[in-house]
Order: C-alpha cells, then structure tokens, then sequence
C-alpha cells in the first residue's frame, strides 16, 4: 500500500480501522455465545457458522422478494439482514483463516477469464 492510502482520512483506511474493530467485537461476541456449547474452530462450530450463515442468507433474500413483488420494505432491514451475513461469513472466514479480499479477487480474475473464453 502506498503511504496515502494509510493516511486517516483516506476512506479505505478508515474501512481497515473499522473492520479490525469489528473483528475483535465479534470474536468476543462469539467466544461468549458458544461458552459451554462446542470449542471455537470445532466441527459443530463450523457447522452451526453454516447453517446461521444460510439462514440469515434466506432471510434477506425473503426481503428482497418482497420488495421485488412491491412490498415496501424498511431498508435497515434489509441492511441488517446484509450485516447478518457479513458477521456469519467473517466468522467462518476467521475460522478457515482465510483472506477474502484476496479470494474474492482472485475469484473476479478467474470468472473474467471465463467470460472472455466464452467471447462475453
């Protein structure tokens, strides 16, 4: 990274500060809800990550339906619906110590390489 892009008043700066926040929030968090149930990382981990993971994922798909069929729907539902997502995914993430900045990007390149075999 260049020097300005660490510089506080750059907007991807404050994106990193603030998500470094919300990691140390949510593995607290985390580390208290599944007190006493299962360890963190554990298969049961994992698998209860899953499944809140596609749950909250179907529930803001069930949002976005209803404002497809012309329900007026809040929006900081669907927003929050949105972070539910996010915090499962990061989790998970967390878990598999895995970069998804890296992989998304990684996915972009190989899914352009993709449309443009296909002539797209």
């Amino acid at each position: 990274m260049s020097d300005d892009t660490m510089h506080p008043d750059n907007q991807d700066f404050r994106m990193i500060d603030a998500l470094n926040k919300n990691w140390a929030v949510r593995r607290e968090i985390h580390a208290r809800f599944i007190k006493g149930r299962w360890e963190n990382g554990s298969d049961e981990d994992i698998r209860f990550l899953a499944l809140e993971l596609a749950g909250e994922a179907g529930e803001l798909a069930n949002l976005i339906k209803k404002e497809w069929r012309g329900d007026v729907i809040d929006q900081t539902k669907i927003f929050s619906e949105m972070a539910d997502v996010y915090n499962y995914l990061m989790h998970l993430a967390d878990i598999y110590a895995v970069d998804l900045v890296d992989e998304s990007n990684r996915k972009y390149v190989e899914v352009d390489e993709r449309l443009r075999a296909q002539g797209k």
